[in-house]
């Protein structure tokens, strides 16, 4: 701002404080002397809002600005937007491949394929009735519930997924020795900072149970808890108190030599498939590794790399190349081999596929569902993309705060939630329906001044 506009340092600092309290950053002081890994993902980008806002731009490109947000989150950088074009007369290139941001921002859009626009035209027209067949591709793979689309079906399903016998139990907590996991009571705190600061309390006691073959969705805005019950079930984070049981036996005090032992049993796939890899490695030294460590001979492990790649769709010269050398698509699925290499029979799933595109995160989801089905594993599978649980889970858990506020059979839980934040959730993921969507936000604009009404007249 000094350089483009001119402004003396004090004009600078005043109007970043205006900008600021713009973008709905309520403490612009507080948040201005923080490192930007000690503020949360949607915090960060109302902070990136401010620094493309600063020299007052005619147009601001968008590129991907929601898509490693919760839905929550996203709605709420979403509104954001759409305030800042409304109110200063803002252009905006939105760059995204998720067609419910595009139906909730978007006046036009323009679809591309191949470095090539194969189609444009105004926002519900496109999406109501598309004419390429790469724009109804894409459509095809979107996940949404409006009403209307067709439920997804899993490629490597003919019939649609059967009800675990799970969901039948009702609020009735199952016996130790009739699940895969069960976890009783977890409760996971973090320091604060200095000497004397409170803990921060992450779990609350929470419960649940995996049987085996079962897919149990975990669901919540970012900071709810989530990848904690991940961490704590894989032993990376220790329990201030409760219990976890693999198989009726305890693991939550297992040391390391035991822990080494249980990764046969349990293993975890990372969200960034561009991160969870070492670059160093060939892929054939990265599935090796586990193989190796649990005593398999070269020529053993050879086979099984084989058995790996293909079992995940991937040729067998894969084993001689490094991860650059792959799509994101492509490392997720090298991710999911070397979390099947030693046969387990539980494997957290945490954010998946959220860092893919439609139509990737598609055949992900495909090949989990084809890997389940063969080889009877089960998934604590780990989402803020409640779409993307329905699809795969049987039973789904809604997580806030700490706490799990609601449990049942996923399309229950999807289609008919009970608890005021599940239908939050609800309402904030977009959907391809441009008449539904903005219905939706009608609502969820009404439930949140309600809301904020409320606590004002306490």
């Amino acid at each position: 701002m000094r350089t483009v506009l001119g402004l003396t340092r004090r004009q600078a600092a005043a109007r970043a404080e205006e900008l600021q309290r713009m973008v709905e950053i309520r403490d612009p002081d507080h948040v201005a002397r923080r490192y930007p890994h000690e503020i949360s993902g949607g915090m960060a980008q109302r902070v990136l809002i401010v620094g493309a806002m600063s020299c007052d731009p005619e147009l601001l490109i968008a590129d991907e600005p929601t898509t490693a947000l919760d839905v929550r989150v996203q709605a709420e950088i979403l509104d954001l937007l759409r305030r800042l074009q409304r109110e200063r007369s803002l252009g905006v290139l939105l760059v995204t491949h998720n067609l419910g941001v595009v139906a909730d921002l978007c006046d036009r859009v323009a679809v591309m394929s191949d470095s090539t626009i194969v189609e444009t035209g105004d926002t519900p027209a496109l999406l109501g009735a598309p004419k390429h067949p790469y724009t109804r591709k894409l459509l095809d793979a979107v996940l949404d519930d409006a009403p209307g689309r067709p439920a997804w079906q899993p490629a490597s399903r003919e019939e649609p997924r059967p009800m675990n016998t799970t969901a039948s139990l009702g609020p009735r907590r199952a016996a130790i020795d009739d699940v895969l996991l069960a976890c009783r009571g977890l409760r996971v705190s973090f320091p604060g900072k200095g000497r004397r600061a409170a803990r921060t309390k992450v779990l609350n006691g929470v419960d649940l149970d995996i049987r085996p073959a079962e897919t149990l969705g975990l669901v919540g805005e970012s900071g709810s808890g989530k990848t904690t019950i991940g961490r704590a079930v894989l032993g990376l984070v220790p329990l201030a108190s409760g219990t976890i049981h693999l198989g009726g036996q305890r693991i939550d005090t297992a040391g390391r030599a035991r822990r080494r032992t249980l990764s046969r049993d349990l293993q975890v796939i990372f969200q960034d498939p561009y991160t969870s890899l070492n670059p160093a490695h060939t892929i054939g030294d990265t599935l090796a590794e586990p193989l190796t460590a649990h005593g398999h001979t070269s020529t053993e492990a050879r086979a099984r790399i084989r058995e790996l790649l293909g079992r995940v769709h991937l040729p067998e010269n894969a084993a001689h190349r490094l991860p650059r050398e792959f799509s994101g698509g492509q490392r997720q699925r090298i991710a999911i081999a070397r979390a099947l290499a030693l046969g387990p029979r539980l494997i957290v799933c945490d954010e998946p596929v959220s860092a893919l595109d439609l139509t990737t995160q598609r055949s992900i989801m495909d090949l989990l569902l084809e890997i389940q089905d063969t080889t009877v594993v089960a998934y604590l599978f780990i989402s803020h993309d409640l779409s993307v649980v329905r699809c795969m889970s049987h039973r789904v858990s809604v997580l806030h705060h700490g706490d799990i506020v609601e449990t049942g059979p996923a399309e229950h839980i999807t289609r008919v939630p009970q608890h005021p934040y599940t239908r939050e959730l609800l309402l904030a993921a977009p959907v391809v329906d441009v008449a539904e969507q903005r219905r939706r936000r009608t609502r969820r604009t009404t439930a949140t001044q309600d809301a904020r009404h409320a606590r004002t007249r306490k």
